[in-house]
């Protein structure tokens, strides 16, 4: 569902006006608009021709219009993949909308931009950003149309991060669909608002939007993604044997759109919670392969980190741990604790600004009667922004930091539950690889070094080297590197920092060691302690004090 409507709406921002006529000529405009009912009806192929036939108008007769929408055009056409090129389309149309003070075509780029940052790139940073540019751009706008279209895609951008910050930009778009009588913003923003009830906890709330969405989305409804939503609600509010049966008609609606890999993420969750780990497996396999024949990304570290569950509830601890690498390797990619904080700032940022306009509005609309008021009056309310966004700012730094001591609680829970399982099996010869390659010679050869590295931790040595290790195997340097690099995902140092970090996790955690951090650092084999607060502040999200502190905290509330 959402990646079709954010195609749509955004592609319909740049119909061309009705006093367009009057500037260029009739074959230029005609070409925009067919090319406009193209891109609407997702034939990007035809839009790719129409883009380059712009171009070369635009060429040929010096047409500033054709080849500021022929690098549009070309732009959307490309932006369906990761392609450098997409940028400089994007990057070129840029330019000449601002020279032309085209607000509607900036809005258009901008929006597109966005959509391609969050969603093919994976940057929800950068996709926010553009998402700001195009709602200012969207206000000078002459099409009413644009302001709300961003504020959809920008709530599904949250959607997609499972942030319920989107909630009051979804409701606004509800608000403003119904005002219009838009069944398209009335249906998407619907559909996020109950997902964002539904991550509160509020599913009353979130049962009466999903069927709103459903009842209004009509051909825009993507059923395989509504249906599963409908089916996590009806479990929540005791409707279950209806659950079951949305749950099943979801996966017979799955179809392009990478967000129907909720159909299989959803089920195979609920597989696990109702104890029944093995039909899980199968499922959500079945989601996993459905994304890697798409080349995405979205949801992947969801299916592993549910795969990871899902295989240690059957009694397999290797592939378990296996998946659950799988899982913390993307988890850390996509939601990286500098970006993460750099998002929180700039969302702060966009509602100080937006109160800041508002304020600004009430004092115009004033400024007659009472302007030597209003102006006190706005002073004051800028002084309480702010001190509404420290406060935020502080509370939100706190919040983090709970999280992430969370999540690696949780990891070193998990790691102790997988070793126990994984020890007990070693008894009966029941080995896992971490690789899916076909070398066993590799795997082997990786599975000896990983046996070498717990029983001696030879990663704490100041002196190790990969040629040292290679001798104590009996194999050389350059097989000991590839089956490394084959089996553990990363280079030997990167894996040997990793150990230690891990290591040095692992003490901090533990109330009866009182180690300073930095004899910590000289045991573990850093260079300094300065380096080891460093690497451990890049890997964790904190310092290594603050960490022990939180941590140990854990211990009164929880146990694993």
């Amino acid at each position: 569902m959402l990646r079709k409507t954010i195609v749509i709406i955004s592609l319909s921002l740049i119909l061309p006006c009705g006093s367009s006529a009057r500037q260029h000529s009739a074959n230029v405009d005609s070409l925009i608009e067919c090319v406009s009912v193209r891109s609407k009806s997702g034939d990007f192929d035809a839009v790719a021709s129409g883009g380059r036939r712009l171009l070369e108008l635009g060429h040929e007769r010096n047409d500033r219009r054709a080849t500021l929408y022929g690098l549009i055009y070309t732009g959307h056409a490309l932006a369906r993949r990761v392609d450098d090129s997409v940028k400089y389309y994007y990057g070129k149309a840029l330019d000449m909308a601002a020279e032309e003070g085209d607000y509607r075509a900036l809005t258009s780029i901008y929006n597109a931009l966005a959509i391609y940052t969050s969603e093919m790139e994976m940057n929800y940073l950068g996709g926010l950003s553009y998402f700001k540019k195009a709602l200012e751009c969207a206000e000078r706008s002459p099409d009413s149309h644009s302001y709300p279209v961003v504020l959809n895609n920008m709530a599904m951008a949250y959607y997609l991060r499972a942030d319920q910050s989107g909630l009051k930009y979804s409701l606004e778009v509800v608000d403003i669909g119904r005002e219009r009588g838009d069944s398209l913003l009335i249906y998407s923003g619907s559909f996020v608002t109950s997902y964002m009830y539904y991550l509160a906890g509020d599913y009353p709330e979130a049962l009466g939007y999903i069927e709103t969405a459903l009842a209004t989305g009509g051909r825009y409804v993507e059923y395989a993604e509504a249906y599963s939503l409908y089916a996590n609600i009806l479990v929540k509010v005791g409707r279950e044997h209806e659950a079951v049966a949305y749950y099943r008609k979801s996966l017979e609606h799955v179809g392009e759109e990478k967000s129907n890999t909720l159909a299989y993420l959803n089920y195979g969750s609920y597989l696990i919670d109702k104890g029944m780990p093995r039909q899980a497996v199968d499922v959500l396999e079945k989601g996993l392969d459905f994304i890697d024949r798409r080349n995405n990304a979205f949801y992947r570290y969801q299916l592993y980190q549910r795969l990871s569950e899902a295989y240690e509830a059957a009694g397999q601890p290797g592939k378990a741990l296996a998946y659950y690498r799988d899982y913390h390797h993307e988890y850390d990619s996509i939601f990286n604790i500098e970006r993460e904080r750099a998002i929180n700032e700039l969302r702060v940022q966009y509602e100080y600004e937006k109160q800041e306009k508002e304020l600004r509005d009430r004092k115009l609309d004033l400024l007659h009667e009472r302007h030597k008021l209003n102006a006190t009056v706005f002073a004051v309310a800028v002084l309480a922004v702010l001190l509404v966004v420290l406060t935020v700012a502080y509370r939100r730094k706190t919040m983090r930091y709970r999280q992430i001591v969370r999540q690696q609680w949780e990891i070193l829970c998990k790691e102790r539950r997988l070793d126990e399982m994984s020890d007990r099996l070693a008894e009966e010869s029941q080995k896992y690889t971490v690789s899916s390659l076909s070398d066993e010679k590799g795997q082997r050869l990786f599975q000896e070094f990983e046996m070498l590295m717990k029983s001696e931790k030879i990663y704490c040595e100041r002196d190790v080297t990969i040629d040292k290790i290679a001798k104590r195997l009996g194999t050389n340097r350059s097989y000991l590197s590839q089956a490394i690099n084959a089996n553990g995902g990363m280079t030997f140092s990167q894996l040997m920092n990793s150990y230690r970090i891990d290591e040095a996790r692992r003490i901090l955690s533990d109330r009866n060691n009182d180690i300073q951090i930095k004899t910590l650092a000289y045991e573990l084999g850093f260079a300094s302690s300065e380096t080891f607060s460093a690497s451990f502040r890049k890997s964790i999200g904190m310092l290594p004090s603050k960490f022990r502190v939180e941590i140990r905290k854990m211990y009164d509330s929880d146990a694993c």
